[in-house]
């Protein structure tokens, strides 16, 4: 759930729009994809644990963000 307006970010300290918080935790976009926060899973093209960039749905697997570029 983004914040529309800009907030100190947890991880970087900038003031930009929150992409994901926890209690005490606030992270913009570029801390978000280096967290512990972002989805990590099995990518249904090359099978290695990664980061999620496309969930799966009923007709495709979880695809990594490395496969889906």
């Amino acid at each position: 759930m983004a914040v529309d307006t800009p907030v100190a970010c947890s991880g970087c300290g900038r003031a930009r729009p929150i992409v994901a918080s926890r209690p005490g935790t606030a992270l913009c976009g570029s801390c978000y994809n280096r967290s512990e926060l972002r989805p990590r899973r099995c990518c249904g093209v090359c099978g290695r644990v990664a980061a999620i960039g496309v969930r799966a749905t009923a007709t495709s697997p979880d695809i990594c963000v490395g496969c889906y570029k």
